[in-house]
């Protein structure tokens, strides 16, 4: 171990695929080394947004090191529905839940409507299956 630096192990999952301003996790997201945010137009290195990423990460008490990868993608779409329904904090101004809709799938948009009525087993299972379908786009 080097003097002052420790060594910690978090999941990778999504790691280069997640904005850090927004939390929007698609894998269109990462080009190569380069990182658009298909939703807020954020750029970057991919591997300083897995670096910002993967720090965040640390000490997360709902992602665990051994989680499937697709458990993760649900709890990162989840977290990123919720900022959009609470609409705090504000992300990228101007974008709501009606705005979302040229980044993501209808089905996903009444999803994130349907869990504001408290179907949240309906939500989760319906996040669940857009990750599926997102991973094999």
């Amino acid at each position: 171990m080097a003097e002052g630096f420790r060594h910690e192990q978090v999941n990778p999952a999504y790691g280069s695929q997640v904005c850090p301003h927004c939390e929007f996790v698609d894998q269109r997201n990462r080009n190569g080394d380069r990182f658009k945010c298909q939703f807020c137009g954020h750029e970057d290195q991919s591997d300083r947004i897995a670096a910002m990423n993967y720090a965040r990460r640390y000490g997360d008490p709902e992602i665990g090191l051994y989680m499937p990868y697709s458990q993760v993608k649900t709890i990162l779409l989840g977290r990123f529905h919720r900022r959009l329904e609470t609409g705090q904090p504000v992300t990228v101004p101007g974008r709501t839940l009606e705005t979302v809709s040229g980044a993501y799938p209808q089905a996903t948009v009444e999803t994130v409507k349907m869990s504001q009525l408290g179907e949240e087993t309906r939500f989760h299972q319906t996040v669940n299956q857009s990750a599926k379908q997102n991973k094999h786009v």
